[in-house]
């Protein structure tokens, strides 16, 4: 396509708010308002004058969403715009030495010009060259953000691993409600991931769900044969059901896969409740 324009509300950004700003602007481009200054709350580092990427993406799952760094190279970054996702980049607009740090948005670019568009300061959709962004995003690490809704599918361009990363870090900041749905979309882009059923069979066993949870954890073993944490999960699940057979079972797999502590203490608890019996 040779040029792309999305619609992103603008807000101006001062100096240090430069982080919240940009992130305020794309999740308005997603319906959701959150006011800048309820944003700097979270992320500022007054020594820093500013925010750190880390403080940005917690800032982001914060707010229910997937912090999802992009492949650092402007191919990428142009399908994002292509896809309809703004991205957050970071800028240094000074020198290496004495940097100076700067949130933007990229919401377009022009081929027939080489140009990007982006969101940056008090001035919306600023037209730059690609010269002028790559050195300045070079700069910068080549760091770039997308803020993804749990509630939908994966990109087409989101690598497995890391994509399952930002749903485990957001189940870690926000609980595991709210990485619940991101775990159900990733199971349907990618039905092999071990990942995706462990988290998925966590949450059911959290919400004290232990058919489900054993569902999804005897999926997790079947597919999965090599998984101690899978096996011991399950073992687990088949102990509290009653199910002392299968258990044992599982739990010996768990074992022999080199499960370590965890397998050997649920073992313990499976034989304890045999002999028991």
């Amino acid at each position: 396509m040779p040029e792309k324009q999305l619609m992103v509300p603008f807000i101006p950004q001062d100096d240090a708010y430069c982080g919240p700003s940009a992130l305020a602007m794309v999740l308005a481009q997603q319906n959701k308002t959150v006011s800048v200054a309820a944003l700097a709350d979270e992320m500022l580092l007054p020594a820093r004058g500013g925010s750190l990427q880390t403080e940005l993406k917690v800032s982001v799952r914060r707010q229910g969403y997937l912090a999802y760094e992009i492949a650092p190279e402007l191919p990428a970054l142009l399908h994002e715009i292509d896809a309809g996702r703004p991205v957050i980049v970071l800028l240094n607009l000074a020198f290496n030495w004495y940097p100076k740090w700067h949130y933007a948005v990229v919401t377009g670019y022009d081929l027939s010009k080489q140009e990007i568009i982006l969101h940056s300061g008090f001035e919306a959709n600023q037209h730059w060259s690609f010269t002028q962004f790559e050195n300045l995003w070079q700069r910068g690490g080549r760091w770039g953000l997308l803020v993804l809704s749990p509630h939908q599918l994966p990109p087409d361009s989101a690598q497995e691993q890391r994509y399952l990363q930002a749903v485990l870090d957001l189940g870690t900041t926000s609980g595991p409600d709210v990485a619940q749905p991101a775990y159900q979309a990733a199971i349907q882009r990618w039905p092999d991931n071990l990942t995706a059923m462990i988290g998925l069979g966590l949450i059911a066993y959290q919400q004290h769900d232990l058919v489900l949870a054993r569902q999804w954890f005897q999926q997790a073993a079947t597919q999965h044969p090599d998984s101690a944490v899978a096996a011991n999960n399950l073992a687990q699940v088949l102990l509290e059901s009653g199910d002392l057979a299968g258990a044992f079972v599982w739990a010996q797999k768990a074992v022999l896969a080199d499960g370590g502590a965890p397998a050997r203490d649920t073992l313990s608890q499976v034989l304890h409740a045999l002999h028991a019996e």
